[in-house]
Order: structure tokens, then sequence, then C-alpha cells
């Protein structure tokens, strides 16, 4: 969620309060790269690498 993006000014420190929380830089840092690099990130493409290869569902 982009607070700046859906709504003009700053409101980051009104939804920390309205929540109680402190800020955490390292924490929002790290979402924010996450969201930033989302192409260069995703899941790979190479069906090797899927952890779940092979699982099929079933039905009971």
């Amino acid at each position: 969620m982009n607070l700046d993006y859906n709504f003009d000014g700053s409101w980051e420190s009104e939804l920390f309060s309205a929540y109680g929380i402190a800020r955490d830089e390292g924490r929002i840092e790290f979402y924010r790269y996450l969201w930033e690099n989302e192409d260069q990130i995703g899941v790979p493409q190479d069906s090797e690498q899927l952890p779940n290869k092979g699982m099929q569902a079933t039905r009971g």
C-alpha cells in the first residue's frame, strides 16, 4: 500500500499512530525494496526450481 500514491500529502505518521505501532525503518526499507524490484525478484521461470514440483491436488 502506498499512501502517497493514493492520497495527497504524507499520511504515514497517521497510519502508524492509528495502529499504535512505531516506525521500523529497516522493515520499511526492505518491503519498499521488494515492491520496487518485484520484476527482478519474481518467481523463477524454470519449473525445476519451483518448491511444489510434482505435487498434485487430490480430492478426498
